[in-house]
């Protein structure tokens, strides 16, 4: 007899697998349930990818990674060879595990019992050692071996569970979340309490922290990637999505796109959620936007300082222009330097005026290198810098000065020049009456 009819004859119903424990326990469990290392798996109806064909029946061995590894065609080729009367020992050989495959899980040596010589079905008297060579023990061969003599024979129900030692479902044991360039793709990578031993469905939700769903990242779909398969995944309003997990799989990964927007936001974080044994676990990405994990660099920079052309005694406004906007203020340092013009003299060189992108002025006083800092205003790009010149009645022909400036981040200083004429050549500006 074959696992199909065996299977066939245990009378199972759907979502039900019968189970041999290396101690030679026969129980039968629901899918999604907890197996020990060593057990066998009988399961009547495994996972078909093809509809329109039967379900084929299927037998697995749980590895010491807790992976189940399919033995089914080793188990029928000793099956059919004992019902035919063949010594099963003849097939150690073609059966013994490969190097680094599954040994025996059987914690004593191996034994063998003597066949009567008898052509019978297959009993408990016959040579276990051909499902040794397969990684089964002793005690599980002559379980199933028993099975196989008597199928319609009562199985036992499944134990009561030890309070101390809940048998779990698969649920999330860890989430872990990337740190990633904005514009790229964080990756959290999702761990699982045990390998799925049927088709298991995981709910997530995807929230933001200091980063926004739909600004700083994509909330309507993610990427989900089982065993190097990867698949879009729509996204609830509320930022949950199910994953389908197939058998025989511990953890996969979730792929979120960021949004590049140009806007220097500082590190932002956005997180992961799903049950847990002991409740919820979270795992948090975090977006980068500062040059670092290969990104762009969006802190701001001073990218242009204007060079005006004034008439002696009138202010010289410098327009000074960032590569971008922040989210937080930006501090720039400047510096007021002569050149053919002389500070203190030729234009005043102890205060100036800031001027601000909403209209807004403040008046900031220079020190005695001539250096002085603006706070530029969240959100804010551009201001401009206003120094007045002196009208001394003396021709001196055109004269220059200086504003540089650059940002804690900057590397090299920007300069405009400012020029002062005092031969009539330019007009001044139209003043208010008063």
């Amino acid at each position: 007899m074959g696992i199909h009819a065996l299977l066939s004859l245990t009378n199972l119903a759907a979502n039900q697998l019968l189970v041999i424990d290396r101690n030679g326990n026969v129980t039968i469990i629901n899918a999604g349930e907890a197996v020990p290392e060593g057990a066998i798996i009988l399961d009547p109806n495994s996972n078909n990818l093809m509809p329109e064909q039967e379900p084929r029946p299927v037998a697995q061995l749980v590895d010491a990674e807790g992976n189940a590894q399919p033995i089914t065609d080793d188990i029928e080729q000793i099956l059919a060879a004992l019902e035919e009367g063949a010594d099963p020992t003849a097939l150690d050989d073609d059966l013994a595990p490969a190097a680094g495959g599954l040994q025996s899980s059987s914690i004593t040596g191996s034994a063998s019992i003597e066949r009567d010589g008898a052509e019978t079905i297959a009993s408990t008297q016959f040579d276990t050692s051909g499902f040794e060579a397969i990684g089964l023990s002793r005690t599980q061969s002559l379980s199933l071996l028993n099975l196989l003599q008597a199928p319609t024979a009562p199985i036992p129900p499944i134990p009561p569970v030890d309070p101390e030692e809940p048998v779990s479902p698969i649920v999330i044991s860890s989430i872990t979340g990337d740190n990633a360039a904005e514009g790229s793709n964080n990756t959290f990578s999702v761990s699982l309490s045990g390998t799925t031993i049927a088709e298991t469905t995981i709910v997530l939700t995807l929230a933001g922290d200091t980063a926004t769903k739909g600004v700083d990242f994509n909330g309507t779909s993610v990427v989900v990637v089982i065993n190097g398969v990867s698949q879009t995944v729509p996204v609830n309003e509320d930022g949950t999505f199910q994953v389908t997990v197939p058998t025989n799989t511990n953890s996969f990964s979730v792929q979120v796109t960021t949004i590049d927007d140009n806007i220097y936001e500082g590190n932002e974080t956005f997180t992961l959620s799903g049950a847990g044994t002991n409740g919820i676990v979270t795992g948090t990405a975090t977006i980068t936007d500062d040059g670092s994990n290969g990104g762009t660099d969006d802190r701001p920079s001073v990218a242009n300082i204007s060079s005006p052309t004034v008439s002696e005694g009138e202010s010289a406004t410098f327009d000074v222009s960032l590569s971008n906007a922040s989210t937080t203020a930006t501090t720039v340092t400047l510096t007021l330097a002569g050149g053919s013009a002389t500070a203190g003299t030729d234009f005043t060189s102890t205060e100036v005026t800031i001027t601000y992108q909403d209209g807004k002025t403040e008046k900031v006083a220079v020190n005695s290198q001539g250096q002085f800092t603006v706070n530029v205003p969240a959100n804010d790009a551009s201001f401009s810098v206003s120094v007045k010149t002196t009208d001394d009645d003396v021709y001196e022909g055109s004269e220059s000065f200086t504003l540089s400036g650059k940002t804690a981040t900057q590397t090299s200083t920007i300069k405009g020049t400012a020029t002062i004429k005092d031969d009539g050549s330019v007009t001044p500006p139209d003043l208010p009456a008063d």
